[in-house]
C-alpha cells in the first residue's frame, strides 16, 4: 500500500504534538485542535484510527509509534523518545531547490543572515539527493547540531511562546553569580549576536524589559501568568542605537574614529553601524563619525582593529581604550 500524503501530514502533526518541548501529555481535544489549525477536521474515532495506524501500519517509513494513554493524566503521550521521518519525493526535492535558490538571493540582507546556515544545509541536501538519484523518497532530513552552541535548544519553545503569547518561567544563571531563582518573563522577540541567542521580554516582577542570553538559561517552562502584549518597543528599533545587545544607560554619544588607509577600505565597504558617516577620506586614512551607545561590544570592536584605529572623540572613550590597551601591554612585559 502506498503512503497517503494527507494521512502522513496528519501523522507529522500528531508527532509534533508528542515531541513538544514544553508539553508531554496531550488530550484528544488538544490534538484535534492542532489538526484543525492545519485544516484537518477529524472526529475522535478518526484520530484513534490514526493512532492505530501510527502504531501498527507496516507500510509507513516509521514503525511502532509509542503512543499510549495515561489514565492519571487522562491524556496521550510517547512512552519513549521517538520521531517520525518526513518523506521527500522528486517533486519535493525540486521545490526545495527552488526555495533554497530563492532564499539565497537575500543572503546579503541583515535579517536573513541568521538563516544562512539553514539555507546552506538545504542546498547541500538537495545536491546530495540529486547526486544519489533518489527517485522514490528520501527518508528524512537530518540537520547537524553544533554542540558548542549552548542554549539553542531553548530557541524553538521561546519562539512558540512568542507566537502563542504565553509567559515563560526561566531559571537563569549569570556567569559571575550563583543560580538565580526562576523568573517569569513575557517574551517579545529574539536576537542573534556573534552566534549567541538572546530573548528580550518583560520581566514580570520588575515590570521592565530585560535581555536574557540563552546560553545562561538553565531551565524553561510555560507559566500560567497572564501574558502582557508588547506595546513598548518595535523589535527593529530596540537595538537600533547600539552594536550587540547591551544598551547600558541608553545614552547616545557622538564618536569619531580614525582608521589607517588600508583598514579604511574595509570600513567603507562594511559599515560598523547604520549611523556611520565619512568625515574625511584621504592618503592619511579614513575618519568616520558614529552616533550610538558606547557599550562593551563596541569597545571590543575598536580593540579588535589594533593599531589600525584611533579614537578621536569622545574623550571618555579615548581614556577607556587607552587604559585597556595599557593593561593589555602589561601582560606581555
Amino acid at each position: 500500500m502506498g503512503i497517503n500524503k494527507s494521512a502522513y501530514r496528519r501523522y507529522t502533526i500528531i508527532d509534533r504534538c508528542f515531541n513538544h518541548q514544553l508539553k508531554k501529555y496531550w488530550t484528544k481535544k488538544e490534538i484535534l485542535k492542532a489538526l484543525n489549525e492545519a485544516d484537518f477536521v477529524l472526529s475522535p474515532s478518526m484520530l484513534e484510527k490514526d493512532f492505530y495506524n501510527m502504531k501498527n501500519e507496516k507500510d509507513l517509513p516509521f514503525q511502532n509509534a509509542p503512543i499510549e494513554y495515561c489514565h492519571k493524566k487522562k491524556a496521550y503521550y510517547y512512552t519513549r523518545e521517538f520521531s517520525i521521518s518526513i518523506p521527500v519525493d522528486d517533486e519535493d526535492i525540486r521545490l526545495l531547490g527552488i526555495a533554497a535558490i530563492t532564499l539565497n538571493q537575500y543572503r546579503g540582507i541583515e535579517y536573513f543572515n541568521q538563516f544562512s546556515g539553514a539555507i546552506d544545509k538545504v542546498i547541500r541536501f538537495v545536491k546530495e539527493a540529486k547526486k544519489a538519484h533518489m527517485t522514490d523518497q528520501v527518508p528524512f532530513i537530518l540537520f547537524e547540531k553544533a554542540p558548542h552552541l549552548r542554549g539553542h535548544e531553548f530557541l524553538d519553545p521561546i519562539i512558540e511562546a512568542i507566537e502563542n503569547k504565553k509567559c515563560l518561567d526561566i531559571t537563569y544563571k549569570k556567569f559571575d553569580l550563583e543560580l538565580s531563582p526562576s523568573t517569569v518573563i513575557h517574551p517579545y522577540f529574539v536576537k542573534e549576536y556573534h552566534n549567541r541567542w538572546y530573548v528580550i521580554g518583560l520581566n514580570d516582577q520588575k515590570n521592565e524589559l530585560r535581555t536574557y542570553a540563552l546560553d545562561r538559561v538553565q531551565d524553561i517552562s510555560l507559566s500560567a501568568n497572564q501574558y502582557v502584549s508588547n506595546t513598548f518597543n518595535n523589535p527593529d528599533d530596540y537595538f537600533r542605537d547600539c552594536i550587540g545587545i547591551n544598551l547600558e544607560d541608553r545614552k547616545i554619544e557622538s564618536v569619531v574614529l580614525h582608521f589607517s588607509p588600508k583598514q579604511g577600505n574595509y570600513i567603507k565597504t562594511q559599515h560598523l553601524h547604520w549611523s556611520q558617516k565619512i568625515v574625511t577620506d584621504d592618503s592619511d586614512g579614513l575618519v568616520i563619525s558614529l552616533k550610538l551607545i558606547i557599550n562593551h561590544e563596541f569597545k571590543m570592536i575598536i580593540l579588535s582593529y589594533g593599531d589600525d584605529v584611533k579614537v578621536l572623540e569622545p574623550k571618555s572613550l579615548v581614556e577607556q581604550i587607552f587604559n585597556i590597551s595599557q593593561r593589555v601591554a602589561k601582560l606581555y612585559k
